[in-house]
């Protein structure tokens, strides 16, 4: 809600956008008291719950979580840092920069991802035009169904043999 329209990906909304702030801002709270006393989340080493929760907040460090927002979280900003740091996570992420800015909605982006809307018109015709196409359809099914079919290996004879 709060990273995906600076992507282009999703509508922005202001109040939705507020409260995910809001949330973000009370996680990062816990998370930042939770890595008062230790270097990971389990243990002392990276665990998948350090590669998970680094994935989740990925994207709010890249786009959103400028450093006014992220100072009042000092052990997570170290944990996050330590673990995008860590030779394995590079050869994944590559470099990843943090955001110096917060990044805003742009509706031109919006506009470019969203499909194109084809409105088919109706074309008026008589009858007989509308019964071609029926007509060519049944034949190509009729075709279809006197080519000859490919031999099946052993996986789909078993399949097929089953009820």
């Amino acid at each position: 809600t709060w990273v995906f329209p600076t992507l282009g990906i999703m509508h922005h909304n202001k109040q939705a956008t507020e409260n995910a702030k809001e949330e973000v801002r009370r996680i990062l709270g816990l998370l930042d008291a939770h890595l008062k006393t230790g270097t990971f989340l389990v243990g002392e080493r990276v665990t998948l719950a350090d590669i998970t929760v680094v994935c989740t907040l990925l994207w709010l460090y890249k786009q959103v979580l400028e450093p006014s927002f992220r100072q009042a979280f000092p052990n997570t900003n170290r944990w996050f840092l330590t673990c995008i740091n860590q030779p394995q996570f590079r050869a994944i992420l590559g470099e990843v920069k943090l955001c110096e800015k917060m990044a805003q909605f742009d509706a031109k982006k919006f506009a470019e991802s969203q499909p194109k809307k084809d409105t088919p018109r109706k074309e008026k015709g008589s009858r007989e035009e509308k019964q071609k196409p029926q007509a060519e359809r049944k034949e190509e099914k009729k075709a279809a169904a006197s080519a000859p079919e490919e031999e099946m290996d052993e996986c789909e004879q078993a399949l097929a043999a089953e009820p």
